[in-house]
């Protein structure tokens, strides 16, 4: 099932680059969110992350599979903050 949609592709007109860094909007279509990546090369690899989820870290080669993984990092890190906010509320 494809829950997350990427506004990227290494020719994306909205794909920015800060420097070394390139930011990425990837939007997740079950939370309804939108979140920026920010990829960097890394010798033969590629480095992501999120700035706002700090727990998605990943690095891989190529880039393109890097951005695929950034989005599945994301929407399972997405659900563990929605499983652990609703048992938070359950042992009140």
């Amino acid at each position: 099932m494809d829950t997350l949609q990427s506004k990227s592709s290494l020719l994306d007109p909205m794909e920015k680059t800060r420097g070394k860094i390139k930011t990425i909007e990837i939007h997740d279509k079950v939370f309804e969110e939108t979140y920026i990546a920010h990829m960097q090369k890394n010798g033969t690899s590629w480095l992501g992350w999120f700035p706002e989820v700090p727990k998605v870290k990943c690095e891989e080669q190529p880039e393109t599979v890097l951005l695929k993984t950034l989005e599945k990092e994301l929407h399972e890190a997405l659900v563990a903050e929605e499983e652990a906010w609703e048992n938070s509320l359950r042992k009140m």
